[in-house]
């Protein structure tokens, strides 16, 4: 991670400061849990049998065992039941309050 951290610091100009450690960990932290997200809809759940390109095969093999464990599925379950548990509407992002009411202005 420090490689990782030392490769952006030299790409990249941050306004008001540098990358705090935690700010970078929390960042490669929700880029990670989205690219796995992303790989068990796009192969795991469509029943693909071939594992996709740049994932290692020993990698690949362990999250798929991963998601298939009972106590997986369990959390993913409760975690799809708290999602649509929610009430309150986010005040940003593609479907929160303002874009609706931006769209209903115009």
């Amino acid at each position: 991670m420090a490689r990782l951290c030392l490769q952006l610091d030299g790409k990249f100009e941050y306004l008001g400061g540098e990358l705090s450690d935690v700010g970078f960990r929390d960042c490669v932290r929700q880029f990670m849990k989205g690219e796995r997200t992303h790989l068990k809809r796009t192969y795991a759940q469509k029943g693909a049998k071939a594992y996709p390109l740049g994932v290692d095969r020993k990698q690949w093999d362990k999250l798929v065992i991963y998601w298939q464990q009972r106590d997986t599925k369990t959390k993913s379950e409760h975690m799809v039941d708290a999602r649509g548990a929610i009430t309150n509407v986010s005040h940003l992002g593609r479907g929160g309050k303002v874009v609706i009411e931006a769209k209903l202005v115009s």
